[in-house]
């Protein structure tokens, strides 16, 4: 497998930056590459209306097929995030705030999250990369 994904280690990603993470896409499936968290679908032009547009962070499951943003490449665009953990927010009952739990496998090993792609032109730039959602 050939990896070209050279970016930062996180400890903590907040998915409003926009971080570019460790990815394998259908497209390249011998490749761990890195694709920008939060997908972005064709009709979002530019960085400005990226920063403006929906929570595309996360895809529920049962939605993927019925969604605008999502049906096209719940199909064909598929891929995998590579973690060694993630925080998953619970609703702590009787308070206003959440309690978040970090899930992970023993000794921190390294593993997958399932998540849909596209990719993405900004049509001020130029520039041409993958973005996704985590299912």
């Amino acid at each position: 497998m050939e990896v070209i994904y050279e970016g930062d280690v996180y400890y903590h990603v907040n998915g409003y930056s926009r971080p570019f993470l460790p990815v394998t896409l259908a497209d390249e499936q011998n490749m761990i590459q890195a694709a920008r968290w939060k997908m972005l679908p064709y009709w979002v032009k530019t960085d400005k209306e990226a920063i403006k547009y929906a929570n595309t962070l996360n895809a529920k499951a049962e939605t993927i097929f019925e969604l605008k943003t999502f049906k096209n490449s719940a199909l064909t665009k598929r891929g995998l995030l590579y973690v060694n953990g993630f925080f998953e927010p619970h609703k702590v009952p009787g308070d206003d705030y959440t309690q978040n739990y970090f899930i992970y496998k023993e000794n921190h090993e390294v593993f997958t999250l399932g998540i849909l792609y596209n990719t993405w032109k900004n049509q001020d730039s130029g520039d041409s990369y993958p973005t996704f959602t985590i299912i």
